[in-house]
C-alpha cells in the first residue's frame, strides 16, 4: 500500500497538467463539450485516477480519516462521473468504517441522483449499501442490497462470499432453512476452499433442518474431513460442529467427547477454545456438576474475546459460580471435619 501510495502520488506531483489550453476566438460561441472541457481543473486523465489508489490503499491501511479526505477532494476537483462515482462508493465505505452512518447516507443519495449508475459498479454500490446496514444490526434491510450485488458480481470468488454473508444473514432472520440452502449452493459452486469449508460447517450446525438421511450424510462428511490433512489446521472447529450436532441428538457423552477434543486441537484459536469450553460449562451446569461448570465457565471467560456478545453476563455467571463452589467446598470440608472428629 506504502507503494501505490507513493506511485500514485509522483503521479501528481509530476505528471498533473492544470494550465488551461489557449482560449477560442471571443466571436464563436462554444459549445457545452467544449465549455467543460475548458473548465476543467486537470487535464491528465490519469490524475483522478491516482487519487481514487490513493484512497484505496489508505482505506486498506485502515487509515479511513485520511483515505475520505482524499476521497474528498477528487470527488469536488475532477467531473469524470464514472471516476466520481467509484470515488463516491469508497468514501462511503470509509464512513461506514467510521461509525459516521449519517455521512455515509449522505453519500448515497448523492450516488442515487445519478441518471444510470454503470452495470460494473451496481455490484459495489449494492454491497456497500448492503454493509451499511449489516453494520448498524439491519440485517432484513441489507439482504435486499446484497441479493442485487450477488445479481451483479462477475467475480466467482467474490460471488460466493457475498452468498456466504447472505446465509448468515438469513440465519440472524431465523430464516434456517434458506441458510442451509444457500450454503448448500456455495458447496456446489466450487469455491475457495476456505469458503467451502466454513459452508459446510455452517450447514452442519443447521443439519436439524435437513431430513434425516441428509443428516446422517452430514455427520459423515465431517468426520471424513478429519481425515484430510488439509483440515489440520481445523480440527478444532468441526470436532465442535459434531459436538454440536451430538446435543442435538441428546447424545450428551459424545459431545462432551468432541467439545473436548475441540479444545485440545484449538492451540492457535483461543476464540474456539472459548467456545468448546463454554458449551461444556453449559452441559455441566445443566447436570448440577457445579465444580466442573464453574472450572469451563472460568476458561471460557479467559479465552473468549471481550466483544462476544452475552461476555458480560457470562463474567457475571462465573463470578457467582465462583463463590457457589467456594462454599459448596467449605461445606464438603467442615462435614468432612465433623465426620473425622466423632
Amino acid at each position: 500500500m506504502e507503494r501505490a501510495i507513493e506511485k500514485a502520488s509522483k503521479l501528481v506531483k509530476l505528471h498533473s497538467i492544470t494550465a488551461k489550453p489557449e482560449k477560442l476566438e471571443e466571436k464563436r460561441k462554444l459549445t457545452k463539450e467544449e465549455k467543460e472541457y475548458y473548465n476543467k481543473s486537470e487535464y491528465n486523465k490519469f490524475v483522478d485516477d491516482s487519487y481514487l489508489l490513493m484512497g484505496k490503499a489508505y482505506f486498506w491501511q485502515m487509515e479511513y480519516q485520511t483515505a475520505s479526505k482524499i476521497l474528498e477532494y477528487a470527488i469536488k476537483e475532477f467531473q469524470n462521473e464514472n471516476i466520481k462515482l467509484k470515488n463516491q462508493i469508497w468514501l462511503a465505505r470509509c464512513y461506514i468504517e467510521l461509525n459516521n452512518f449519517r455521512e455515509a447516507q449522505k453519500v448515497f443519495e448523492e450516488i442515487e441522483k445519478s441518471d444510470t449508475l454503470p452495470q460494473q459498479l451496481k455490484a459495489e454500490y449494492n454491497a456497500t449499501y448492503s454493509d451499511y446496514f449489516i453494520k448498524q444490526d439491519h440485517q432484513g434491510k441489507a439482504i435486499p442490497f446484497l441479493k442485487k450485488a450477488i445479481q451483479n458480481i462477475k467475480s466467482k470468488e467474490r460471488k460466493a462470499r457475498y452468498k456466504f454473508i447472505l446465509a448468515q444473514l438469513w440465519e440472524v432472520e431465523e430464516q434456517p432453512q434458506r441458510a442451509f440452502t444457500l450454503y448448500g449452493d456455495i458447496i456446489e459452486t466450487n469455491p475457495d476452499y476456505r469458503i467451502e469449508f466454513n459452508a459446510k460447517l455452517k450447514r452442519a450446525w443447521l443439519h436439524k433442518v435437513a431430513d434425516k438421511e441428509e443428516g446422517k450424510s452430514i455427520r459423515q462428511e465431517l468426520e471424513k474431513m478429519l481425515k484430510d490433512n488439509k483440515n489440520e489446521d481445523y480440527l478444532d472447529r468441526i470436532y465442535y460442529a459434531l459436538g454440536k450436532i451430538s446435543l442435538e441428538e441428546n447424545n450428551v457423552s459424545k459431545a462432551i467427547k468432541n467439545f473436548k477434543n475441540s479444545a485440545t486441537e484449538s492451540e492457535k484459536n483461543d476464540n474456539q477454545k472459548g467456545l468448546s469450553f463454554l458449551e461444556l460449562a453449559d452441559i455441566y451446569f445443566d447436570q448440577k456438576k457445579y465444580e466442573q461448570a464453574q472450572a469451563y465457565y472460568d476458561s471460557s471467560v479467559t479465552s473468549l474475546e471481550a466483544d462476544y456478545p452475552g461476555y458480560t453476563e457470562l463474567y457475571t455467571k462465573t463470578q457467582y459460580l465462583t463463590k457457589l463452589v467456594q462454599n459448596l467446598n467449605t461445606i464438603q470440608y467442615q462435614d468432612s471435619l465433623l465426620q473425622v472428629a466423632e
